[in-house]
């Protein structure tokens, strides 16, 4: 609770608060909030997942902390989809956004594991979320 007695916004706020956000900026891509991560389909998807928390202040009342959230995005042809550009899309999407003070650190790309005779993607956004728990 904040000073005022109100709850403030725990983990499953945020993840939804960011895939509103992305389904209405980034509509090609359907979104879908997981705990156990992202799998491989026969068209694109995105995941986003809160990976940790890191807190950084003793206070037991109002901590402030870091979530890091890991936002997937996996494709079964990334040279058709435009991995790339679609990644950076997202990244400007996010650091866009007003209701959070968030920052994509990194992205990471790669090929998804067993599927031969494709050209499958992946890409890992690592954004990190600054919050009062």
């Amino acid at each position: 609770m904040d000073e005022n007695g109100e709850d403030l916004p725990g983990l499953n706020d945020y993840s939804a608060a960011i895939r509103e956000l992305l389904e209405e900026k980034v509509p090609e891509v359907p979104w879908s909030e997981e705990v156990k991560g992202p799998a491989l389909s026969n068209g694109i998807e995105g995941t986003i997942a809160a990976d940790r928390v890191v807190f950084s202040s003793s206070d037991k009342t109002d901590e402030d902390g870091t979530i890091t959230f890991m936002i997937y995005i996996l494709t079964p042809d990334q040279v058709e989809i435009g991995l790339e550009n679609l990644c950076m899309k997202v990244r400007r999407v996010l650091n866009g956004a007003d209701f959070v003070d968030g920052h994509v650190e990194s992205i990471t790309f790669g090929v998804a594991q067993g599927q031969r005779g494709r050209n499958p993607g992946a890409a890992v956004l690592e954004y990190k979320v600054r919050v009062c728990m």
